[in-house]
């Protein structure tokens, strides 16, 4: 009788179940490969699903995903410009509510533009920015007033607004 192989590698090991071609197979060594290839299936889901969840904020943002708002100078293999696009904006504005993103980002791109050493790869820039977004809620401590455009708080605003009578 010719006999086949069903090969299944599992790590280093290699597993062989021989029967004929008049047989399906054993049936014991069939069903444990097709447990084993589902368990690898699964472990292979969940890797990339959590890559996918770590780099989610660093995925690039498609062209289509809305206008260019500013252009950040970069350096490194990737490209020697960033762009920030409007979704990617309205999404760090609603993670920042307190927060006048558009002045931050503006902030960060003159800084990273009068500092050509201190520049950032494309790859590099979304974390940049967040963290900027963070030390600048942080420097703000408890007082949490949302800052307008100029960088003043609506109470500082109002303040003014009040010396000025």
């Amino acid at each position: 009788m010719v006999g086949f192989h069903l090969t299944l590698f599992m790590g280093m090991r290699e597993k062989r179940c021989r029967g004929s071609l008049l047989e399906r197979s054993c049936g014991v060594c069939e069903d444990s490969a097709i447990q084993e290839l589902l368990r690898r299936v699964e472990r292979l889901e969940a890797a990339i699903a959590k890559i996918l969840e770590e780099q989610a904020p660093t995925l690039p943002i498609r062209a289509e995903d809305g206008e260019v708002i500013l252009v950040f100078p970069t350096q490194g293999a990737h490209g020697s410009e960033w762009r920030l696009r409007r979704r990617q904006l309205d999404e760090w504005q609603r993670l920042f509510p307190g927060l006048d993103v558009m002045t931050e980002c503006r902030h960060a791109l003159a800084w990273v533009s009068a500092q050509p050493a201190h520049r950032k790869t494309v790859k590099g820039m979304p974390k940049f920015l967040v963290s900027w977004f963070t030390r600048s809620v942080d420097r703000r401590g408890n007082n949490r007033q949302p800052l307008l455009g100029d960088g003043k708080s609506k109470l500082t605003h109002a303040l003014e607004k009040a010396s000025d009578w």
